[in-house]
């Protein structure tokens, strides 16, 4: 296991970039992770949003409806 100064420099420089190609790519997939996250709890909040007016409207149109009735 012996190496020259020359081949151990190469090695480690090597060692480096792949370290930072590593880098870059985990911080993109966070970013992208996080985008997943945000546009995940936007789209829930916006059901949630539906929902409680779609609520409201069938409240509405029963109360009219019983009016009518009346």
């Amino acid at each position: 296991m012996t190496m020259k100064y020359d081949q151990l420099e190469i090695s480690v420089q090597n060692l480096r970039e792949k370290l930072q190609d590593a880098k870059v790519k985990r911080n993109m997939l966070q970013i992208e992770k996080d985008m997943i996250h945000d546009f995940y709890h936007n789209t829930r909040a916006e059901i949630t949003e539906k929902e409680a007016k779609i609520s409201n409207l069938d409240t509405a149109m029963q109360t009219e409806e019983s009016e009518h009735r009346t």
